[in-house]
């Protein structure tokens, strides 16, 4: 472990290095070094003779010393040439003294080296082997495979919740980590005789960190969707909190899932008993969990059966392993035998098999048969799975540790984090970004079942992702013994005194005397890193205390991230613009209503997040085209720009300093000049918003020609208000349909007279919205379904001004989502059998003239979710008759 952490310190050291010494005599010898030794840290030699940690304060020390220099290099002034004199002096004698301790290092290394050649042999890899060499080849890591619960669903579908006592009644599923309760749990709660009987359902996860008060919260909110009352809920007591959920369900046939709990005595009295077959489900680890509830019933996970085990072992081979002869057969089943049926542990082994030769499963089996007595422990397989990972995977896999527990984890934020703490190294991958080098590392991971993805149906870096409880108690294990990160746990009174370069501190919207003067390593903490903990709603729960107001000490921190954090009580801490060596600076989902000048010193700064909460309009100082190294901005959704004079108005802010950028997100023509773009040359994502402008529109339109847009990615275009009643004004839209290959998904709203031909459009659309676009000549569908790669479609406003819309046969082959909306003329919708073949989710808004929909609907089997808004009552009873004939989800609402 220690190899691997200070092997990714070196790794971006060195990038850093390259990067910001290119011009200056004496630092290719350093370079040398310090190669030399992030070789040897990856064959684990540095480290086996204890001196990692003297490696890692060094390279610490070697970066400090360097973006001083660089910092006072760039700062500039009339007695400059008398400061590069006695700068350089002490540069130059800072590099000698860091060769000299380099050298000492290797010394030791030498002297032992010949004792190590077989861990040579045994630690060598290559970035191919990983996964790194072949870009976008790696297979669909989403599949989910179930083996052995099918009988479990349909006995407890039958027997405990469809079926049983009109009392309420509790169905506690209990067993061991990684027996599969939340699986079993999961697939109850979308069975299809289950989705039809209950009227309303719920699900909550609870987790290790579990508090009452938080989970009745998220109930709360989930039964009152259209409340506006967040500050009101957070105000209320408990027990006003289950009285307001036991109104909510009162009447209702309800099943609540209740997921890793903890303790449900303390919450039991928030669920009605109305006798009207109401359940709760509740997953846990303590078989005793509901014995005090008058009416329920518990089912023990039961280890699978060798037969089981080895379906969902073969499972994971998939792809490289599909054709297994009698030995390696006999080879699975024996390593298979000492995972006792636990499904975690078969994933998670059998990840590691498939990407190994029958060689190292032999070797893999010995290993189990010399231990056991160890292998008999569910840490031992964790562990071992750990060991088999690739040097440069270690850290990106500890590091997920930090985060709380059951914390849903935005993938994008986390290749970000990666990048900004130096784990991810453009070594031997030269062409290819740190940000595409990020996301193979994290599929990696993913392959080998140390991480779960969620949201499956969104671009990969959109989706968030989660770490098993038994994992991430890995990670915190390893992360104290190697001093790796350390949490600071204010709502548990965890603050322990110990000494790391990282924190995660979590903060409790309960907990006002927070103090960060407990912190003794302040002064060497390099990523500081706050989360709300109890968070369950989509809002920032946390208030910044008083006590931790100046964050001064912290003078070398180079990641600072603030995560839903509420800054309108107690303001920013102003000390930040001290931290002047920050890489990555992050208010995603906080309450701030300023970014200020003060802020412009940051000149390292590589990523800055603004994306605050949506209610939130902050005001941006216009300085941020001071931030010449910057490569990942996000801006917020709506903002302010404020100048030097303090003026409000007629201003825009500049980016045009920003030749690095790499991301830009939610650039506002509006309120950002669409001529700095002229000056972003290294743009590969971006997104933005047009409001009727014709240049505007123009300028972005050019420059999406020529950035080196994936087509792959995320990047996307709003065209708001643009109607084009004019041939001109229409030009500039079919240019965006037709010449943006690049660009992937895009919004626009306001009259076209017709669309392009369906041969002329881009193929590389995978989303498109077209609103208030009033097309009757033309049927939309007859041509946007031939585009191949569209996935989700939205209709709305009378997008569609005619009587009769046709989907055709073999029409729309990605198509996941449909959305038709306030649609005022549709009386007819026709659908072709085989066409949508992928489709499942389909919405139906305020489409009043419309009779009904196809039959042909129900053919197709991967159709998951229909919801149907503010439609009339006969459209809805003829929707919930189609549906009950299938497994398909029906949502009714009013909009």
């Amino acid at each position: 472990m220690e190899s691997a952490v200070v092997s990714a310190v070196l790794g971006g050291l060195l990038d850093r290095l390259k990067h910001l010494m290119a011009d200056e005599e004496g630092y290719t010898q350093l370079i040398s070094e310090l190669a030399a030794l992030a070789t040897a840290h990856k064959y684990d030699l540095v480290s086996k003779l204890g001196a990692g940690k003297d490696v890692r304060e060094l390279a610490y020390e070697i970066e400090d010393s360097i973006e001083s220099y660089v910092m006072v290099r760039e700062a500039g002034n009339t007695c400059w040439s008398l400061r590069k004199f006695f700068l350089g002096w002490s540069l130059k004698n800072d590099l000698s003294v860091f060769q000299k301790k380099i050298k000492e290092v290797k010394k030791r290394m030498i002297i032992t080296s010949n004792k190590l050649d077989s861990s040579l042999e045994e630690s060598s890899t290559t970035p191919a082997e990983f996964g790194l060499g072949g870009m976008g080849k790696t297979r669909n890591i989403n599949d989910h495979y179930v083996v052995g619960l099918d009988g479990d669903v349909e006995m407890l579908s039958s027997n405990n919740l469809v079926g049983g006592k009109d009392k309420l009644s509790v169905v506690a599923i209990v067993g061991l980590g990684g027996m599969g309760k939340t699986t079993l749990a999961r697939l109850l709660f979308d069975h299809h005789p289950v989705q039809k009987h209950f009227e309303r359902r719920i699900w909550a996860h609870a987790g290790v960190e579990f508090q009452g008060r938080g989970i009745l919260e998220y109930i709360l909110s989930d039964v009152y969707p259209d409340w506006s009352l967040e500050k009101k809920i957070e105000e209320m007591e408990s027990v006003e909190l289950m009285e307001g959920i036991y109104q909510a369900l009162h009447g209702k046939r309800y099943v609540v899932v209740l997921d890793d709990i903890y303790d449900w005595e303390t919450i039991r009295f928030a669920f009605p008993d109305d006798h009207n077959g109401s359940r709760v489900i509740i997953t846990s680890r303590f078989t005793d969990i509901a014995r005090r509830s008058p009416n329920y019933y518990t089912h023990h996970m039961r280890p699978l059966t060798l037969e089981e085990s080895w379906e969902l072992m073969k499972t994971r081979l998939v792809g490289h392993h599909n054709h297994l002869d009698m030995e390696a057969k006999e080879i699975g089943l024996q390593i298979i035998r000492h995972c006792r049926g636990v499904p975690l542990l078969i994933v998670v082994v059998g990840s590691q098999c498939r990407l190994r030769q029958l060689e190292d499963w032999k070797k893999l089996l010995q290993h189990l048969v010399e231990h056991q007595y160890e292998a008999k422990s569910d840490e031992y397989f964790i562990d071992f799975s750990y060991k088999m990972l690739p040097v440069h995977l270690k850290p990106c896999f500890l590091y997920l540790g930090h985060f709380p527990t059951d914390h849903h984890i935005l993938i994008e934020k986390l290749y970000l984090l990666w990048i900004a703490e130096g784990f991810v190294s453009k070594k031997d991958l030269p062409d290819i970004s740190k940000f595409d080098i990020a996301e193979n590392y994290f599929k990696a991971l993913a392959e080998r079942s140390m991480v779960m993805v969620q949201d499956q149906e969104q671009v990969f870096f959109d989706k968030s992702c989660q770490i098993h409880d038994l994992l991430r108690e890995l990670c915190l294990v390893k992360a104290m013994e190697e001093e790796f990160f350390r949490v600071v746990d204010f709502g548990r009174g965890n603050h322990k005194r110990a000494v790391s370069h990282r924190l995660a501190i979590y903060l409790n919207m309960q907990e006002s005397a927070v103090s960060l003067d407990m912190i003794p390593e302040a002064k060497s903490v390099r990523s500081l890193l706050f989360y709300e903990k109890n968070g369950p709603l989509t809002k920032p729960n946390s208030q910044w205390p008083a006590e931790a107001a100046d964050l001064k000490e912290f003078r070398r921190a180079r990641v600072l991230d603030f995560d839903g954090v509420d800054f309108r009580v107690k303001q920013l801490p102003k000390s930040i613009k001290r931290l002047v060596y920050l890489r990555h600076l992050s208010f995603r989902g906080c309450y701030l209503l300023e970014f200020p000048s003060s802020f412009s010193n940051l000149s390292f700064l590589e990523t800055l997040d603004l994306l605050v909460h949506e209610s939130c309009r902050i005001t941006i100082a216009n300085v941020l085209w001071n931030f010449k190294r910057l490569r990942y901005l996000y801006l917020p959704v709506v903002f302010l720009v404020q100048n030097k004079a303090q003026e409000y108005h007629d201003h825009k802010l500049k980016l045009n300093g920003l030749t690095e950028l790499e991301i830009l997100e939610n650039f506002h023509a509006g309120l950002c000049d669409a001529n700095d773009l002229e000056m972003l040359y290294n743009v590969q994502r971006f997104t933005g918003v047009v409001d009727g402008n014709n240049d505007d529109l123009e300028k972005i339109f050019k420059h999406l020609k020529h950035w080196k847009i994936a087509s792959s990615g995320q990047s996307s275009l709003v065209v708001k208000n643009f109607d084009c009643y004019s041939e001109k004004r229409f030009l500039i839209v079919e240019n965006l349909l037709t010449r943006c290959k690049a660009l992937p998904v895009l919004e626009i709203e306001g009259h076209l007279p017709r669309l392009p031909g369906y041969t002329d459009i881009s193929p590389n659309f995978t989303e498109m919205v077209f609103s208030r676009s009033e097309l009757i000549e033309q049927d939309p569908m007859q041509i946007l379904g031939k585009l191949p790669k569209l996935r989700s479609l939205v209709l709305s406003n009378n997008a569609f001004a005619a009587y009769k819309m046709v989907c055709s046969k073999s029409d729309f082959p990605e198509l996941k989502i449909l959305k038709l909306a306030m649609l005022q003329r549709l009386n007819r919708w026709e659908v072709d059998s085989g066409a949508m073949p992928k489709l499942a989710i389909l919405v139906i808004e305020q489409c009043k003239g419309l009779e009904m929909l196809p039959d042909e609907l129900m053919e197709i089997t991967t159709l998951k979710e229909l919801k149907i808004g503010s439609m009339p009552r006969k459209f809805q009873d003829k929707v919930r008759s189609m549906a009950a004939q299938v497994p398909l989800r029906v949502t009714m609402y009013s909009t």
